[in-house]
């Protein structure tokens, strides 16, 4: 995977002209989620063996990015980013599960409950892969996990993608409440919920407060931030906490908010540290580079600290767009706005 990312991204350095060039590896991501037990030393389920393979990923990486550095001008700007990083993780808790306990996610019918239910208890004991072949659980097996809830008497809902964060949405408009919110947080902040196991959750945070925009409203209602021991999803309505080991469906590795950021280039310092970068900063920076209009919009800033000389820009020399009409196709820039992106295109050589 990485040889062929790097064979592709070396064709096109060579064979195209550029302003500003972007390469994925991917690799690193497939192989933490999977292995990061044979990545952490102090995991109960590390094995020598299996970190001797797993660390060659890495080293192929590094001759894949010396590779790229070697086909670039010293005179190019370089950003080695990762989007998150890794962490494991010990319990998986259900959001759903804890819903349908206290009656905000309703389920269908008897029949439907007891085969939806029998078949995440033969997950939670390891014996589903056992018992494929038996006719009971390929009769089962064709039942959604999505199918067997009542939706339209339902409240709340998270889906079974999970992780480091946890989606929550609120049914219908009469739902989407600030009271029924406020108790949803209470419900889940409270380690009363998870019994033996204390408090998982650290946080849950009301969408309002963290979204902006024409499309917020797309987005889950609250997001819940389980504790670092701890990944959240709606993946079972029946097991509220399990503990996890390295079977088959279950990835011992999730997303962790904290990544990696690396700048070197002309007019970059040197062993400066910007320990408050976050990713949304990327993009702007990556545009104050090119000499390109920032737009107010966006949610990240230039990242001034790594840069020699400090841009003299502030938000309010940022253009300002207005992203509801862009969103339907029809928005424009001031005029103003629009002549400085022309001129900066000319600039650049893209307009004439």
């Amino acid at each position: 995977m990485v040889a062929a990312r790097l064979a592709v991204g070396l064709y096109l350095l060579q064979s195209y002209p550029w302003d500003v060039f972007m390469l994925q590896f991917h690799a690193t991501d497939f192989l933490q989620h999977a292995m990061w037990h044979h990545l952490d030393r102090q995991h109960p389920y590390f094995k020598e063996s299996y970190f001797n393979k797993v660390v060659t990923v890495y080293q192929d990486i590094d001759e894949a990015i010396s590779a790229l550095f070697n086909e670039i001008s010293n005179d190019c700007s370089t950003f080695l980013v990762s989007d998150h990083g890794f962490r494991g993780y010990e319990k998986l808790l259900s959001v759903n599960a804890l819903l349908v306990q206290q009656g905000l996610l309703l389920l269908r019918s008897r029949n439907i409950r007891i085969r939806r239910n029998v078949l995440e208890w033969m997950d939670f004991l390891n014996l589903r892969r056992y018992v494929r072949k038996i006719a009971l659980a390929r009769r089962i097996s064709p039942v959604s996990s999505t199918d067997k809830y009542d939706w339209a008497r339902s409240v709340a809902f998270c889906p079974p993608v999970g992780g480091p964060y946890a989606g929550i949405y609120l049914l219908g408009k009469k739902n989407a409440s600030t009271e029924l919110k406020l108790k949803l947080i209470e419900l889940l902040e409270s380690s009363r919920q998870f019994k033996r196991h204390g408090k998982l959750v650290d946080k849950v945070y009301d969408a309002d407060q963290i979204y902006h925009g024409s499309a917020k409203t797309e987005g889950p209602d609250l997001i819940l931030q389980p504790n670092m021991a701890t990944s959240a999803s709606g993946r079972s309505a029946v097991t509220l906490v399990k503990r996890v080991k390295p079977t088959k469906g279950y990835l011992l590795g999730i997303h962790d908010e904290n990544g990696i950021f690396v700048a070197a280039g002309p007019g970059v310092v040197q062993g400066a540290s910007v320990p408050e970068a976050n990713i949304m900063d990327i993009f702007p920076t990556i545009l104050y580079q090119l000499g390109l209009p920032i737009p107010q919009y966006l949610d990240g800033d230039i990242i001034q600290d790594i840069f020699l000389s400090a841009p003299n820009l502030n938000r309010e020399d940022y253009i300002d767009i207005d992203m509801r009409n862009l969103r339907k196709g029809t928005g424009s820039l001031a005029t103003a706005d629009r002549s400085k992106v022309e001129q900066r295109l000319k600039d650049l050589g893209y307009l004439e």
